[in-house]
């Protein structure tokens, strides 16, 4: 879990700095879904009596992986993020966010903030209903919750339009209407 939080900072920051927002996020959900899984399956709920020094550690590092991911949330969601930077009772944040990645982590005995939900769970149903709404058929979209699969970049070609040619080529796109 470490390594994840050492190493996922400069890969979302890189995919940032060069526009691939998706990459981004990508990169700082599946450091979320690795914290999430290092949370439930170390049980700190159960080692706190059994085992205070690996609980103590489970919490440190839980801690410090959210202070990781309000850094990287906030070009996306900078509500959420500053949110979750309260919670953390950290200093009040200046700039974008992103350069806050290599600062000191949080020391340990740090006091917390007021806890609160960051994000309320949406019912698969409440998703389909706003769908609908708005003219997606049912599964269209996946399951609630999930993505359309991306298309690669070459297949997004609109229909109808002219593809470039390559100078000095003779021939013609497929679905050129000339």
């Amino acid at each position: 879990m470490l390594d994840l939080v050492r190493d996922a900072p400069a890969r979302a920051a890189e995919h940032f700095e060069r526009y691939r927002f998706r990459d981004a996020v990508a990169e700082v959900m599946n450091l979320a879904r690795a914290a999430n899984k290092y949370f439930n399956d170390s049980e700190p709920w159960k080692t706190a009596k059994s085992n205070p020094v690996e609980c103590a550690t489970t919490i440190g590092i839980s801690l410090q992986t959210t202070r990781a991911l309000a850094v990287l949330m906030h070009p996306v969601v900078p509500s959420a993020s500053e949110r979750l930077w309260r919670m953390l009772a950290l200093p009040a944040r200046r700039g974008t966010g992103l350069e806050r990645r290599r600062e000191p982590a949080l020391d340990e005995g740090h006091a917390l903030g007021q806890s609160e939900i960051l994000f309320t769970k949406i019912e698969d149903e409440v998703i389909e209903a706003e769908l609908k709404k708005v003219g997606v058929p049912p599964g269209e979209t996946g399951t609630a919750g999930e993505a359309p699969p991306r298309q690669p970049e070459r297949a997004r070609h609109k229909p109808g339009r002219t593809q470039a040619r390559a100078p000095g080529s003779s021939q013609k796109p497929a679905n050129d209407a000339r």
